[in-house]
């Protein structure tokens, strides 16, 4: 099948990350032990090399040409002569653990964890072996062999800082909180002046709902370093998530579902009503609550209590009292205030944030799809970008920004509000103007979108990129002439481009000039012989005019090894399997295709069509009317035919 219509156009953060630098670190430290030079200040302690290291002649002659080819960068050469030397002194651990050093240089990890393994059962509590046998486990994904590797490591020489991380990291990722709880719990013991311990411990408590635990452990951290600002903001947090952890209260005589809400929630409203109600289901009136009953009262940020309040305010507070550009502090603080309803003390943050927004703009942007829209937290990145603006009305960054949110979310009225709102000198002008024609097109007002694309064209007249898009909207627009002129403009600009040739194929095809399409596609897979795009058009072109049909079975068989999970270029090949009259091999084929591309009309019809030609006109009835409920409005009168035709030559219903 070919696609007409195709245009080319994450709380464990915080411990992967630590994981991945802590396994850096690990990696170049002891390759730089290995490797005899001096460990840099603050890296993982490891146990000193004998500076006096007995080597044969033939071993030391192959030792000393591996050191040479090594400098001079051959380390292909330098693992040779570094083998034989191991081969002529195999006792000698210092050697073996020189080839571990080269055939890691050379990412060969299997071979270099083999000859460490060696090394370890000579020298089972070599820390250093120890450490790389594990560090190599986990690059091949050996996540319980790695483990154990560093838990052997910290039962004989315990003052390895990073080997806690990696084994807490290592049971967070396998579900084992408890025991990543213990392995932070025996760091804060081993170094209790260290803050770090102490606030993994703390998140992982505050994943666990241990509250206090957490709350005391974080405040350890602002003892040990009080300048820190993480551990406030997992405060922060912590407050918020005990403050809207699920309750349960016995009904008092007196009670009712208002007066509760009131002491809980300090408001009353139906949306609440209703989520009390679905979490106690038992209830069959929770209007009417009697004395003696439970009532489970789910949590809120708005049910954070006076003190809750205060202790989060204070928090954010700190912050910005220390350090006065934190954004994100002004910024959930903003959000915090609106929470708990105190929209005045939020719309000051944010207005006044939004009015220095001119030399802090970019860091702002940053902070927002960072810390928010990255997070899933869209709603709230909108509250703010809404606030920001009644400070910065002018501001082109807020209103890209929010011109993005709302097309994501499916508001196009308002995307397009804000997008026009971009000024002409912004860096994101083009890309707002282009996103603005994208949406005009999409809510059927395409002369707006016309003129967009025509005045983008005026100022960039040579840009391949914006003819591509421009000349993809005339073709949707069935404006194929128009189309086709942008297409070659581009291709003036930029001979190569795959898909304006694609695309000017395309319209070849949709005007009905084969040849100039089958010439078109030769060209591109002259250019790229591994365009799957263009071998599948060139072989259905083929078999849809019946011709060369070998050529297009081999084309297209081409395309589905570089593919093979594509439903319409599966669909091709049982489209020449068709008008080679091999009918059950094509059904195979096009029953496949829909499985990978479902509910596509082109598909189904070309199902049918296969299942008419095989005899089953029952199964071809049932495919037909499938397609024409998913086809477009100009393909339903060819399909209706296909049905009548059906229903009038045999006696289905």
């Amino acid at each position: 099948m070919l696609i007409l219509n195709h245009t080319s156009t994450n709380n464990k953060d915080t411990f992967s990350d630590l994981f991945i630098i802590n396994v850096l670190a690990l990696v170049i430290t002891t390759l730089l032990v290995f490797g005899c030079t001096t460990l840099p200040s603050g890296q993982i302690n490891m146990p000193e090399e004998n500076p006096t290291v007995s080597i044969g002649d033939n071993a030391y002659f192959n030792f000393m040409r591996s050191e040479i080819e090594s400098r001079d960068g051959d380390i292909a050469q330098a693992t040779d002569y570094m083998k034989k030397a191991v081969a002529d002194q195999p006792e000698s651990i210092f050697l073996k653990k020189e080839l571990v050093y080269l055939y890691l240089q050379n990412s060969d990890t299997e071979k270099a964890l083999a000859t460490i393994e060696d090394i370890l059962t000579e020298t089972p509590e070599d820390i250093g072996s120890l450490i790389i046998a594990g560090t190599i486990q986990k690059e091949l994904g050996r996540d319980k062999e790695a483990a154990s590797e560093f838990e052997k490591v910290l039962s004989l020489k315990p003052d390895q800082e990073k080997i806690y991380h990696i084994l807490g990291e290592y049971y967070l990722e396998n579900n084992a909180p408890g025991k990543a709880e213990t392995v932070y719990q025996q760091m804060t013991e081993r170094f209790p002046e260290k803050w770090e311990g102490f606030f993994f411990l703390g998140k992982i408590q505050a994943q666990q709902k241990k509250f206090a635990a957490a709350e005391k452990n974080f405040r350890h951290c602002l003892e040990l370093e009080k300048t820190l600002v993480s551990p406030r903001f997992e405060l922060i947090e912590l407050y918020q998530q005990e403050s809207a952890a699920d309750i349960e209260v016995t009904v008092k005589s007196g009670d009712t579902l208002f007066s509760l809400c009131q002491t809980h929630y300090q408001r009353y409203s139906d949306e609440l009503v209703k989520k009390i109600s679905a979490a106690n289901p038992e209830i069959e009136d929770i209007s009417a609550l009697k004395s003696g009953q439970k009532l489970i009262l789910p949590g809120s940020t708005q049910s954070c209590d006076s003190a809750c309040r205060q202790k989060v305010v204070d928090l954010y507070n700190s912050i910005l009292n220390d350090y006065p550009e934190n954004y994100r502090a002004v910024m959930e603080l903003a959000l915090f205030y609106y929470s708990v309803g105190e929209q005045q003390q939020a719309d000051d943050l944010l207005i006044g944030l939004g009015r220095k927004s001119d030399k802090i703009s970019q860091q702002i942007m940053q902070y927002i799809s960072q810390i928010f829209i990255s997070r899933q937290r869209v709603d709230d990145a909108r509250t703010i970008l809404v606030g920001l603006l009644r400070g910065a009305p002018e501001n082109s960054d807020f209103h890209y920004l929010l011109g993005v949110i709302e097309d994501k979310q499916q508001k196009p009225a308002k995307a397009i509000q804000h997008f026009s709102k971009i000024s002409a000198d912004s860096t994101f002008y083009s890309t707002a103007r282009l996103q603005m024609a994208f949406l005009y097109e999409e809510t059927e007002q395409p002369q707006k979108a016309q003129a967009i694309f025509d005045q983008l064209l005026e100022v960039e007249s040579d840009n391949a990129e914006l003819l591509l898009y421009a000349g993809s909207f005339l073709e949707r627009q069935e404006q194929y002439e128009q189309a086709e002129a942008l297409y070659l403009r581009g291709i003036e600009v930029e001979p190569e481009n795959m898909d304006l040739l694609f695309r000017l194929g395309v319209v070849y095809d949709k005007t009905g000039r084969k040849e100039a399409v089958i010439k078109q596609m030769k060209n591109i897979i002259k250019i790229a012989p591994d365009n799957a795009n263009a071998l599948n058009y060139l072989g259905y072109t083929y078999a849809d005019m019946g011709i060369e049909l070998d050529e297009a079975q081999s084309l297209i068989e081409k395309a589905l090894r570089i593919e093979p999970d594509n439903g319409y270029i599966t669909d091709s090949l049982g489209w020449v399997y068709y008008q080679k009259g091999e009918f059950e091999k094509a059904i195979e084929l096009l029953t496949r295709a829909l499985q990978l591309s479902p509910n596509d009309p082109i598909l189904l019809e070309h199902l049918g069509d296969a299942y008419k030609k095989n005899g089953n006109l029952e199964k071809a009835l049932e495919t037909y009317r499938q397609s024409l409920e998913f086809a477009p409005e100009k393909d339903k009168e060819k399909i209706q035919n296909k049905i009548n035709q059906i229903l009038q030559s045999a006696d289905i219903q």
